[in-house]
């Protein structure tokens, strides 16, 4: 996924949907991660240096009705700091 964030901004959140695959234990696994530590990098793609390193992420279980699993969203606050030069980024 690519976007776009402008110079010195700290909107929007970075988010991203835990994907229930179908392929693994999902209940385990997000138990196991609402407890654990998370943590955002981002590398500057053209010399691959990194503009963030091992940053706090945090985890959000969010309920869409009664009885129904929760989905389950990573995200990262940027600072100003981080976006403070513009370029060409990954998110890791």
């Amino acid at each position: 996924m690519e976007f776009f964030i402008k110079k010195g901004a700290t909107l929007p959140l970075l988010k991203m949907r835990v994907v229930n695959d179908g392929r693994s234990d999902y209940k385990t696994f997000m138990e196991s991660l609402e407890v654990s530590t998370i943590y955002f990098s981002m590398v500057n793609i053209e010399n691959g240096i990194h503009k963030i390193l091992s940053a706090s992420a945090n985890i959000v279980p969010i309920k869409l009705a009664d009885g129904a699993e929760p989905e389950y969203y990573i995200y990262y606050q940027f600072t100003s700091e981080n976006t403070n030069k513009v370029g060409r980024y990954q998110g890791q």
